[in-house]
């Protein structure tokens, strides 16, 4: 059988608003962000699958009190979502920058993880993460 697969990853995260200010009294408050869907739709073919990954670095992924699962971006195209990944809310001290220093220098897990340069506690956070992470993407309805 020669079948084309199509796949789009979206990410969706909560930022604050304008100016980088984290807290949730912030005039501007939080705000969800993620690429429209009817965007996303258009841009691939009816049998293109996505993957969804809730980022909740910047906060909960919650609009009007409801949770991504009861979103109206999420309910109209539920059969087209594939796999939906949890990144974990890390400590932002320690696994959180670990995390965040590891992507900003374009690493791997694998990259990361056979560094000496890093501390043993620092290989032992990523190596978490990249468990919780993979477990799920292990599970993930996705060829």
């Amino acid at each position: 059988m020669n079948a084309r697969f199509w796949a789009a990853t979206v990410r969706i995260t909560a930022f604050p608003g304008r100016g980088g200010d984290r807290s949730p009294a912030s005039p501007l408050g939080r705000r969800l962000y993620f690429c429209t869907v009817p965007v996303i739709r258009s841009q691939f073919p009816a049998e293109a699958l996505f993957v969804v990954w809730l980022n909740p670095f910047w906060g909960s992924i919650k609009h009007d009190g409801k949770g991504f699962e009861q979103m109206k971006a999420y309910t109209a195209n539920k059969a087209r979502v594939s796999a939906i990944v949890k990144i974990p809310a890390l400590k932002e001290d320690t696994y959180g920058r670990d995390l965040s220093d590891m992507l900003q220098e374009r690493l791997t897990f694998d990259e990361a993880l056979a560094m000496d340069s890093l501390t043993i506690m620092t290989r032992q956070r990523l190596k978490i993460v990249k468990g919780q992470l993979f477990s799920q993407l292990d599970s993930a309805a996705v060829l």
